[in-house]
């Protein structure tokens, strides 16, 4: 006679699983939240936020509900038509739209986190589109749908600054041009710590093909801790590489140098603030320059290519 009966094991002996207290990675902040924005979308912008929006949640533990997302005319639409598949993996777009690729919506985030954002609280605010730059330092400014309008760095950045005290702020920065932007969201953050990350100095396209003939492509990193501590640096193959300092943490790097000439205006534009506008006007997609089918292979780049 056996001494005891054969163990029967079963597939899910643990009938109530706890939810970790602590997620990997470790983060201490109370509350995160996001806003992803982008203006007069192409397909890869659309891309670049739906992997950005699946990375917060599965990677960072970012709640679906705070995250702010906008794009276009606030649905899968784009300039390049309605996408329905990510090519990341080839499934369906998960990304919740909560509204259009406007100034106002945008704005409408804000104010909403004016009321939800604490003390102890981290912001992420990511910028995909087009951007614009009226040859001017302090002129960059992202393209809103549906007309392309310029939402200006100083307007941007005052905006940002009406929220209450939060401790940390991140931005990123894809459009052209978009490191006019650096310097001013620094200026009216009220984060504890504000960093900055942008994927051109102002007066440069980022969009590779963009630049073919003209500047190389730049980058630009701004970093700015609790005391103020302000990194810029950039370099002509648009890697971003920071020097070795010694001293004090305020001190402060850069390459900067704009281009010996300014980038040509759109064939058509009548002044800076207007080279908007190819030939043929309204929404016209041929350089009388250089021919070009579309605004992003143009061999004479525009304030807009981004």
């Amino acid at each position: 006679m056996p001494f005891h009966e054969p163990i029967a094991f079963v597939e899910n002996p643990v009938l109530f699983r706890p939810w970790p207290v602590l997620r990997c990675p470790i983060i201490w902040e109370r509350q995160r939240y996001a806003i992803l924005w982008s203006g007069m979308s192409n397909k890869r912008h659309l891309n670049d936020m739906e992997f950005l929006y699946r990375t917060l949640i599965d990677r960072y533990g970012f709640r679906p509900d705070h995250i702010y997302a906008m794009s276009y005319d606030g649905s899968l639409n784009t300039q390049d038509g309605v996408q329905t598949s990510w090519p990341g993996d080839g499934t369906g777009y998960r990304i919740n739209l909560t509204g259009e690729g406007t100034r106002s919506d945008f704005e409408a985030a804000v104010d909403e986190l004016k009321g939800r954002i604490d003390s102890d609280d981290l912001l992420l605010v990511h910028i995909n589109n087009h951007g614009g730059y009226d040859g001017t330092p302090g002129t960059a400014n992202f393209c809103t749908y549906p007309s392309w309008a310029g939402y200006y760095a100083s307007d941007f950045a005052a905006k940002l600054g009406e929220l209450p005290k939060f401790d940390k702020l991140i931005a990123m920065l894809e459009p052209c041009h978009a490191g006019g932007f650096n310097a001013p969201i620094i200026a009216h953050s009220t984060a504890d710590a504000t960093s900055v990350a942008s994927a051109a100095l102002e007066p440069y396209n980022s969009y590779v093909s963009a630049d073919v003939t003209g500047s190389p492509r730049r980058r630009a990193t701004t970093l700015s801790a609790p005391r103020s501590h302000s990194i810029q640096t950039g370099t002509p193959t648009g890697s971003s590489k920071p020097k070795k300092r010694s001293g004090t943490p305020t001190s402060s790097s850069s390459r900067t140098t704009p281009p010996t000439s300014a980038k040509a205006p759109r064939p058509g534009a009548t002044s800076p603030s207007a080279a908007r506008t190819w030939s043929g006007g309204g929404g016209a997609t041929s350089c009388a320059t250089c021919s070009s089918p579309t605004t992003l292979t143009c061999r004479f780049p525009s304030t807009t290519n981004g």
